[in-house]
C-alpha cells in the first residue's frame, strides 16, 4: 500500500466535492499517517472520475468523492456507465447540506417573491448537468412555474465570477462557497434549499417558508472506494470523516429510489 492516498474529484476547484475533500484530508492524514493528494478528473458530471475509480483495483490507494450527481441522478438517467452500488465500496457521507439561491446585488432582488416578478426567461448556472445545483434549479422552476434556462459552466470559479457580474444572474449552489460571498456582499442570498434555516445565513428563509416546499433539496458528497476495498481501512477513514460505511450504504440505496422519477426534470431544465 502506498504512503500516498489519492482522493479523486470529478469537479473543479471550488466545487462542493473539492470543499469536502479539503475538510476531510487533514483528518485522514492524521488518522492513517499517510499523505493525501487530490486528483481532478473533470467531465460528464463527475462520471468520468467515477468510471475511472470503479475500474481500479481495491488496493487502498484511491478513493472517490462521490455526489448526488455521480451516484444518484446520473444513474437514474442512464448516463453513468457503472452501477453506483455494486461497483463501489461505501466509506462515509462527508457532507449533506442545503444549497443557496443567490443573485448579484445589482439585480435589485432580495427575496424569492421579488425574483418571481423578474422578466422571463431567467438564466441560472451550475457546473454540472445532472448535479445537485442543476436539479435545484429544475425543482424551483417546476414549483414556481418560471421559465428558467440552464447555463453550464466547466469551472466553478468562472461561474461565480459571472454570477457576481450579473452575466448569468441566478444560481443554486453549495453553502460553503455561497456563504462567504453573501457575507461580504458580493452576492445576495434569497433562500436556502434545505428543510431548515442554517446558522451561517440565519436571516435567509427556506424554500418551504417561501411557499415552495417542493423545491426542498440538499446536496451531498460522500467517499467511496473501488469494489472490494478493505473494510478495516474504510472503517478507519469513516471514523474521522462522518457516517460509518453501513449507514452510508443505506443512504446510497435510498437515493437510487428517491430521485428516479424526479431526475427526468433535468431533461427539461434548460
Amino acid at each position: 500500500m502506498s504512503q500516498i492516498l489519492r482522493l479523486v474529484i470529478g469537479f473543479s476547484k471550488g466545487s462542493a466535492s473539492h470543499d469536502a475533500a479539503l475538510d476531510a484530508a487533514p483528518r485522514i492524514e492524521s488518522a492513517l499517517g499517510r499523505k493525501v493528494e487530490f486528483e481532478f478528473i473533470h467531465g460528464d458530471t463527475g462520471t468520468i472520475a467515477a468510471r475511472h475509480v470503479a475500474s481500479l483495483p481495491p488496493d487502498g490507494n484511491v478513493f472517490l468523492l462521490c455526489t448526488m450527481g455521480t451516484h444518484a441522478l446520473q444513474p437514474a438517467l442512464g448516463r453513468a456507465g457503472y452501477d453506483p452500488i455494486a461497483d463501489f465500496t461505501p466509506v462515509s457521507l462527508l457532507v449533506d447540506a442545503p444549497m443557496v439561491a443567490a443573485v448579484p446585488p445589482a439585480l435589485g432582488v432580495t427575496t424569492i417573491a421579488g425574483l418571481r416578478q423578474m422578466p422571463q426567461p431567467l438564466r441560472f448556472s451550475s457546473s454540472a448537468i445532472g448535479g445537485g445545483p442543476h436539479l435545484a434549479g429544475a425543482l424551483f422552476a417546476r414549483e414556481t412555474g418560471l421559465e428558467l434556462h440552464h447555463v453550464l459552466y466547466s469551472y466553478t470559479r468562472v461561474l461565480y465570477d459571472d454570477l457576481e457580474a450579473g452575466i448569468v444572474p441566478l444560481s443554486f449552489n453549495n453553502l460553503a462557497s455561497m456563504t462567504p460571498r453573501i457575507t461580504v456582499g458580493s452576492l445576495t442570498g434569497l433562500a436556502v434549499t434545505g428543510p431548515s434555516r442554517v446558522a451561517s445565513l440565519s436571516d435567509l428563509p427556506t424554500m418551504a417558508e417561501c411557499g415552495l416546499p417542493g423545491a426542498t433539496i440538499t446536496n451531498w458528497v460522500g467517499l467511496v472506494g473501488p469494489k472490494g476495498s478493505d473494510p478495516g481501512l474504510c472503517a478507519a477513514i469513516a471514523a474521522v470523516c462522518g457516517s460509518d460505511p453501513g449507514p452510508f450504504a443505506a443512504h446510497l440505496a435510498a437515493e437510487q429510489t428517491r430521485w428516479r422519477d424526479v431526475a427526468q426534470l433535468l431533461a427539461n431544465a434548460g
